[in-house]
């Protein structure tokens, strides 16, 4: 599996061995936050990780950046309330 930053588009994307995308993670910025807006993963490659996966690749950028993310979507909004030590960084 491969996560590609798309900046143009706002996104991680992360694809399989062949390819394929498989999931995505779509944020905006505004200033210094970042919106996750929307994370998911085919139904087919659920459970494995992979949506968690993705908002390391955010959250790893955001602390780069120096930037801090605002969760919008379900998932990153309940990964942030059960791991607020492993994203305290960027929240």
């Amino acid at each position: 599996m491969t996560i590609v930053h798309d900046q143009e588009k706002s996104r991680f994307a992360l694809y399989d061995a062949a390819g394929v995308a498989v999931g995505e993670l779509e944020y905006h910025r505004e200033g210094d936050s970042l919106y996750a807006d929307h994370t998911g993963v085919r139904p087919d490659y659920e459970g494995q990780g992979l949506a968690g996966r993705l908002l390391g690749a955010l959250a790893a950028y955001a602390e780069r950046e120096g930037l801090r993310i605002i969760p919008v979507c379900p998932y990153v909004t309940r990964a942030f309330e059960k791991y607020p030590e492993r994203y305290s960084a960027v929240m």
